[in-house]
């Protein structure tokens, strides 16, 4: 089974999934040491070629996937009307909105999970939040050397 690393973009209709993954599609390839086109799939999923699909077994595998989350964190400042996002490895799916709303410090403590303003005050404003642009809040991805400590 493949443990993939991704952005999950988490959306309240099929017409704003449709434009977050239009944004992406339009993203010029990064570079990590290899060439990572982007790639987007239903569902909200943002991921990269050329990306290890083992959950990053070496050094080599791991900074990769840190560069090209780090890369997709950026453009997601710049990106369409979306409700939460999570970046990593197996986050597609990870949460539904009920669950972000019922358990609000379980969503907050994942590092790199980003929230629209106004979920984030629904959710009680999580104190581990910080601004991430001006209508959205997160908790700051650090990369993926960083996740396995």
């Amino acid at each position: 089974m493949a443990i993939v690393f991704c952005l999950w973009v988490e959306t309240e209709s099929d017409e704003k999934e449709k434009a977050i993954l239009s944004y992406f599609n339009t993203l010029e390839p990064v570079n990590s040491g290899k060439k990572h086109i982007i790639e987007t799939y239903r569902g909200g999923v943002v991921t990269a070629d050329n990306l290890s699909l083992n959950g990053g077994a070496s050094e080599t595998e791991v900074n990769e996937m840190s560069i090209v989350g780090f890369y997709l964190l950026e453009h997601l400042k710049k990106a369409p009307d979306f409700r939460y996002a999570f970046v990593g490895l197996d986050v597609d799916g990870l949460q539904f909105m009920n669950e972000v709303l019922e358990n609000p410090n379980y969503a907050a403590s994942f590092k790199g999970f980003v929230i629209r303003k106004d979920i984030y005050e629904s959710m009680g404003k999580p104190e581990n939040l910080v601004e991430f642009n001006k209508n959205y809040m997160w908790n700051p991805y650090e990369g993926e050397a960083a996740s396995r400590r």
